[in-house]
């Protein structure tokens, strides 16, 4: 199953079926599969050329066609009743579909346990998907702000834990890379510190498929009250339900000073980590 879609290139495409080169600024279609068909390597998205998907036509048509989806799927005088619209006026014959819903975080989460790899074929919308399960796994109540590429104040994820006696809210920023080469550099941290500082929001988690920079990481370090990083290595734990290990506890110091001459030692030993599993 698969979802054709026109779009204008950003960059120059080959047409799969007859390999004729899309420029970039052009509308194609993009044949696009569901996110899981894509994760297990059944389908992949295919770029196609105006002439293969509606034949051969005149500038004159493909203007025609164009004012159409404008006018139909954007509004028009008659946007508001059901068309049914063929480009060559074919006879439109109406079949008979079934529906079937099923689990993709769950399908996701198996894929992904077999081949930690196929985290980089996700969408940037299906990685937040994911964190948002997971997070819900550690009984957090989570709330999307937005789509990807949807203006989101630098918060992609809202989460409260659900048990506790003392609430607070997380703001939590994902960072999706296509390939492991691509780290997380310092800006989106000091973003997130920012959008912290500035919301109610007690703290901010910052979550990439990759890796941080030794930059980030130093931005984290300065403002540890206020975000914390969690890199693929964290992601393959909460995949296998392990959330806590002995780096988290590495993140609480092992003494703090509340004045002047008052230390306070705070114990730290695995049988605590034990516990808390």
């Amino acid at each position: 199953m698969a979802n054709l879609r026109l779009s204008t290139a950003k960059y120059q495409y080959s047409c799969e079926k007859c390999s004729r080169t899309i420029n970039k600024g052009r509308p194609y279609y993009r044949l696009e599969p569901l996110p899981i068909a894509r994760i297990k390597g059944i389908e992949k998205v295919q770029y196609l050329c105006l002439a293969c998907v509606h034949g051969e036509e005149s500038d004159e048509a493909r203007q025609e066609r164009r004012d159409w989806l404008k006018y139909y799927w954007v509004g028009g005088a008659e946007a508001g009743k059901l068309q049914i619209f063929s480009p060559e006026h074919e006879q439109i014959t109406l079949v008979s579909t079934e529906v079937h819903i099923f689990n993709i975080t769950t399908d996701v989460l198996h894929a992904l346990g077999a081949n930690p790899n196929e985290i980089f074929q996700l969408t940037p919308e299906a990685f937040e998907v994911l964190i948002c399960d997971r997070l819900q796994a550690m009984n957090y109540g989570v709330q999307r702000i937005g789509h990807s590429f949807q203006k989101d104040g630098g918060i992609d994820i809202v989460a409260w834990p659900q048990k506790t006696e003392f609430p607070f809210l997380m703001a939590i920023q994902a960072k999706h890379h296509r390939s492991p080469k691509y780290k997380t550099g310092p800006g989106p941290v000091r973003e997130l510190v920012g959008a912290v500082q500035t919301h109610p929001f007690h703290a901010g988690v910052l979550v990439t498929n990759t890796t941080f920079t030794p930059d980030a990481k130093w931005v984290a370090e300065q403002n540890p009250s206020l975000v914390r990083l969690r890199d693929i290595h964290d992601i393959q734990r909460w995949i296998e339900n392990e959330f806590l290990d002995e780096y988290n506890w590495q993140e609480i110091p092992d003494q703090i000073t509340v004045c002047p001459g008052v230390i306070i030692h705070l114990p730290k030993s695995k049988s605590i980590n034990y516990r808390l599993r």
